[in-house]
């Protein structure tokens, strides 16, 4: 089981996840300060609570677009592994296939030298 690993490790196109995955923790980044970002202070005038609230649509719409392109990317990576496990398992299928292929010829030939 362990070489089925190594074998998925091998096709996985890791300098794709090595040149994404700067872009992605530099987004899980801003993702987790807007999160935990403290609440601010509230406003006298109804001015300034208009614009402090229309500040924080801005802040919200931005963390909204930097969340989309995590996961984004979290997607195409996860579709990248999905493909190398799909190609394992077909690969898995046939060497079974030739497994079997061979312990019948394996069987055949046993029993024809026991008979002679």
């Amino acid at each position: 089981m362990a070489i089925d690993y190594l074998t998925a490790l091998k096709m996985i196109p890791w300098d794709d996840v090595v040149r994404n995955a700067p872009s992605i923790i530099d987004g899980s980044k801003r993702l987790w300060n807007a999160v935990t970002k403290g609440a601010q202070p509230a406003a006298t005038s109804m001015e300034s609570r208009v614009a402090s609230l229309e500040d924080e649509v801005s802040d919200l719409k931005q963390e909204l677009i930097s969340s989309a392109d995590l996961i984004k990317a979290l997607a195409e990576q996860n579709s990248q592994l999905v493909q190398a496990v799909s190609a394992l398992q077909g690969r898995v299928r046939l060497l079974l296939g030739g497994l079997a292929a061979l312990g019948i010829c394996t069987v055949t030939l046993i029993v024809l030298v026991l008979a002679r």
